[in-house]
């Protein structure tokens, strides 16, 4: 870990602020120097595996990987570049709302990405003295906020709403609970006073506004009127970005796998003509308004990407890529992990091994001890009817993983986390037995039900993402019990009514 740190931070400090290509095995030497090791038989390996795991890296392909098979065999084939290093003094535009430009406010929401991290709080300065712009709190209106956070997806705007004030949980209870959109139903965001600068400016809805980046690393920014001399510039902008979004939808496409909508939108504006950065005269959203065939995939864990609709969708998320490499003797569990993960893929089972472990401990947390009720609960008889020469490769992997998981299980350390996994679990039996009984009445999972489908996994997106998170020790207090409890009887509910007129729609009991 001590290594893996020095690594970064030798990369950030020769190669943070550069926007060319990093190819790793070409800076060894450069970086071991900085970190005061011998760069003999220091691996480029460790270096892309350090890049991989900092959001500030994304890595795109090499000159030599044009295609998925040229792409596995490039010997550079793991090349990346700064976000910091492209970004450094960019510049952006926003178009404020007539709902903000009427209550005086600016709300980040995705604004920001991909220039900053979705939880970067950005410093605002405007004017030639540079008057700092106020950050507070103000409530909206649910019906009112989706469209600020829609490019994080279902999942990514719930998560930041969520952490951004403790009352949201409740307000977000109600508006689950009124089963229908209350436009009194509110909760309370970050948001920039910009009453002072829409009344100076006389900004108008249509008007878009400047952002330029002044210090990166500190988060610094300055924003004024975009001059009218730039605006006939925008077709060319939206021209030029969208080759660029093109090409990394390709590169996506050979890669295989989702990954956060920062990292996507970046390479981008990596691939597109640079003069992008320099002088803008739209917005990144502008492309998927005016390009009909481009628009925004939603994962089943809800999470959100640009695609085509010409092109399938089999995207998996980013922690099941199957072209990841791993060291059994340095990470054995992760090993064991990522094995399970293929295994089920291959047998065609939706359950990852980390929601397989979640079940395990649930086993345990309500004194039990057998591996076999398990099984039972998360695969029926499945195997033995449909998988019988893999059934010994099954039974092995998986007696591994509740071998381990029982070792470090405490029972003690698992409260009170294990009361919220226990219903979050029956959440997912509920939504498990709903896609069983589709199959057994060859249902067809078809562009009829994409719609449809899409409200049920924007409601499944954080029960899934919660379940993971309650496989670590004490992440929750006892008083979010009742919050975390109450949020998923409301979220049951409305899946019951919502797979309830699903049902009638399709014709099946």
């Amino acid at each position: 870990m001590e290594m893996e740190k020095a690594v970064v931070k030798a990369i950030d400090k020769l190669y943070g602020s550069s926007s060319e290509p990093i190819c790793p095995s070409k800076i060894i030497e450069a970086v071991c120097k900085e970190c005061g090791i011998d760069d003999f038989d220091f691996l480029s390996a460790i270096i892309e595996e350090t890049l991989s795991e900092d959001s500030n890296y994304v890595p795109v392909l090499s000159e030599d990987g044009e295609d998925e098979d040229e792409y596995e065999e490039a010997d550079d084939a793991e090349i990346f570049f700064s976000r910091r290093g492209l970004f450094a003094k960019a510049q952006f535009c926003v178009c404020p709302t007539a709902f903000e430009i009427e209550r005086g406010i600016l709300i980040p929401g995705h604004r920001f990405v991909p220039f900053f991290d979705r939880e970067d709080k950005i410093v605002l300065e405007t004017g030639e003295k540079r008057g700092k712009i106020k950050r507070t709190k103000r409530n909206i209106p649910f019906v009112s906020l989706s469209v600020y956070y829609s490019l994080f997806g279902p999942r990514g705007m719930m998560e930041q709403v969520l952490i951004e004030a403790e009352d949201n949980m409740q307000a977000f209870l109600d508006e689950m609970q009124s089963g229908e959109v209350d436009p009194n139903s509110t909760c309370q965001v970050s948001v920039y006073d910009f009453k002072a600068f829409y009344a100076a400016n006389k900004i108008v809805e249509g008007d878009i506004l400047l952002v330029s980046i002044i210090d990166h690393k500190k988060k610094l920014c300055t924003i004024e009127r975009l001059p009218q001399d730039r605006l006939w510039q925008a077709a060319k902008w939206n021209n030029e970005f969208e080759i660029g979004l093109r090409k990394n939808i390709d590169m996506v496409d050979i890669i295989g796998y989702m990954e956060p909508i920062e990292a996507f939108l970046s390479r981008a504006f990596f691939y597109s003509d640079h003069s992008l950065l320099q002088a803008p005269s739209s917005m990144l959203v502008n492309v998927l308004n005016q390009h009909d065939d481009l628009y925004l995939e939603i994962s089943a864990e809800g999470n959100a990407i640009i695609w085509e609709k010409d092109r399938e969708f089999e995207l998996v998320e980013e922690e099941e890529d199957e072209d990841f490499e791993f060291d059994e003797d340095e990470d054995e569990e992760f090993a064991e992990e990522f094995r399970l993960d293929e295994l089920f893929k291959t047998m065609g089972f939706s359950i990852s091994a980390n929601e397989l472990e979640a079940y395990m401990r649930d086993e345990l947390f309500g004194g039990g001890d057998s591996l076999e009720r398990v099984k039972k609960r998360c695969f029926d008889d499945r195997v033995e009817q449909h998988y019988p020469e893999l059934k010994k490769e099954f039974n092995q992997e998986i007696k591994e993983l509740w071998e381990t998981v029982k070792s470090e299980y405490n029972i003690f350390q698992d409260n009170p986390q294990g009361k919220i996994r226990k219903k979050a679990l029956e959440f997912a039996d509920m939504h498990t037995a709903w896609i069983r009984k589709l199959d057994m009445n060859a249902i067809d999972i078809n562009d009829s039900l994409k719609k449809d489908l899409t409200k049920i996994f924007e409601l499944l997106g954080p029960v899934y993402g919660l379940i993971a998170l309650l496989n670590d020790d004490q992440v929750i207090e006892p008083k979010q019990v009742k919050g975390y409890s109450g949020m998923l009887d409301m979220a049951m509910s409305e899946y019951d009514k919502m797979i309830k007129k699903l049902d009638k729609k399709l014709g099946i009991k």
